[in-house]
């Protein structure tokens, strides 16, 4: 009984989030405190601008200008393609990933078929980062699977993507992450084998680290729901990851 309490406490923790891996924290119930805190940081700490103003794909040179780097992983297995378009039937401008597999090949491969690097970030060890974005997916390509998009960090690497379902109506991903070092800090967006998705308003908004948080919890033996929390803390920020 004590472990459905804690699954349904958990459920509702990523209730709001597009998976779990969209918070460091809250991969399973013995970090959710972590979690919770992270959430209160994320409310205290004063936003900065976008840091990402070219995630609106206004610029149909953007992918060919270096910025942001399309690399097609699987040439062998995949044809694929990364392309800035105007929305059929509207002025808005989005960026469009598409991936499709050779007649000749059997594309059964785990790894992704496309990869978008999204320009590198200067950021601060302990800086929280709010990562949004607007996804659906297309129609050009009939996809496998309901949920073809990786979005994943230099920090947690792709072991830890958030793999939100896609539908053919635009959807709003939220993603929070703790930079774990100074330094650069990079996205990538992939594709699961074929499919076409849709990505617009694709932005970062960092909210820098300072040494103490007026309202933020630090410790205590309950949570913000009144359940007793677990004190051990997450082992899952910094984790190192090999990315192309």
């Amino acid at each position: 009984e004590t472990r459905s309490a804690q699954n349904r406490y958990w459920l509702r923790a990523v209730s709001s989030l597009p998976g779990p891996t969209a918070s460091p924290h809250a991969i399973s119930f013995s970090t959710l405190v972590d979690h919770w805190q992270m959430m209160a940081e994320v409310r205290a700490r004063t936003p900065s601008q976008n840091m990402l103003p070219s995630g609106s794909f206004d610029n149909f040179r953007l992918l060919s200008e270096g910025n942001w780097k399309p690399v097609v992983t699987q040439e062998k297995l995949f044809h694929a393609s990364a392309q800035i378009q105007t929305e059929s039937g509207g002025r808005n401008q989005v960026m469009i990933m598409r991936a499709w597999p050779r007649p000749e090949a059997a594309a059964n491969s785990n790894q992704p078929a496309l990869l978008v690097q999204c320009p590198e970030l200067a950021v601060e060890k302990g800086d929280l980062l709010e990562i949004t974005a607007r996804v659906r997916v297309g129609q050009g390509v009939q996809s496998l699977q309901p949920a073809p998009l990786l979005i994943f960090d230099s920090d947690l690497g792709p072991e830890l993507a958030v793999n939100p379902i896609l539908e053919r109506s635009w959807r709003k991903v939220t993603i929070f992450r703790k930079a774990s070092k100074n330094g650069p800090y990079k996205i990538w967006l992939g594709l699961k084998g074929p499919a076409e998705v849709y990505i617009d308003d694709f932005s970062v908004v960092r909210r820098s680290s300072v040494s103490s948080y007026p309202g933020v919890m630090q410790t205590g033996p309950t949570s913000p729901t009144g359940v007793p929390a677990p004190v051990n803390r997450s082992r899952v920020q910094g984790a190192g990851h090999s990315i192309p």
